[in-house]
């Protein structure tokens, strides 16, 4: 039995058409295959000012809402910004830009 999704089959319909569209993927930089899966989950990785900034890890942090596309041969993970994508509105589910 599989686990319930993270994302939302539509919305890694979405994400796949939006990597083809800026001609992605293309081999892995690491091992050359071709082959890469969108990750099961979205990624929001913590902005910070300093290294300070970086040791408290509770409270106010601004996040870069990322999708992640993993390597199926080796592994690699690359991180691609919702926002460069346009793809913000999977993130707040406000609906796609009009």
């Amino acid at each position: 039995m599989f686990p319930e999704r993270q994302i939302p089959e539509e919305d890694v319909r979405v994400i796949a058409e939006r990597l083809s569209a800026v001609g992605l993927p293309k081999a892995c930089p690491m091992c050359g295959v071709h082959t890469f899966a969108i990750a099961d989950g979205y990624f929001s990785l913590p902005l910070t000012k300093n290294v300070n900034d970086a040791k408290t890890l509770i409270g106010d942090k601004s996040l870069f809402p990322c999708v992640g596309m993993v390597c199926q041969a080796c592994g690699f993970t690359s991180f691609h910004s919702l926002a460069k994508l346009g793809l913000m509105f999977l993130w707040t589910r406000e609906g796609p830009p009009a």
